[in-house]
């Protein structure tokens, strides 16, 4: 959870946002996702100072996460794999000409 002093330093249009980006409430693997967009817009509240740029930052933020945690739903769904180095949607890394470095040609 943001910290409520530097919360409180913003206006309230940041403030009504970052509660999207709130992780307390959720399961341990969603919040896997969650918690390292919580803790970015905590930096940047903590010496960013309000603007309207900041809004639409914050903003940025929580659209980015909500991506984030539709990845990782739609990966659940379709038990795909984590994507590692070498590995594309459960591929081996051969099988994706994308995994493959062009200036070495050394697959990934």
């Amino acid at each position: 959870m943001i910290d409520q002093f530097i919360l409180q330093q913003h206006v309230q249009p940041v403030r009504d946002k970052t509660r999207f980006l709130d992780s307390s409430h959720l399961r341990d693997d969603i919040k896997t996702i969650v918690v390292p967009f919580e803790t970015l817009a905590e930096g940047l509240l903590g010496i960013v100072p309000s603007s309207p740029e900041l809004t639409i930052a914050v903003q940025k933020l929580v659209e980015a996460k909500d991506q984030a945690v539709r990845a990782y739903l739609y990966a659940l769904e379709n038990k795909l794999t984590h994507i590692a180095p070498g590995v594309y949607h459960g591929e081996p890394a051969s099988s994706n000409p994308a995994s493959i470095n062009p200036q070495t040609g050394d697959k990934f």
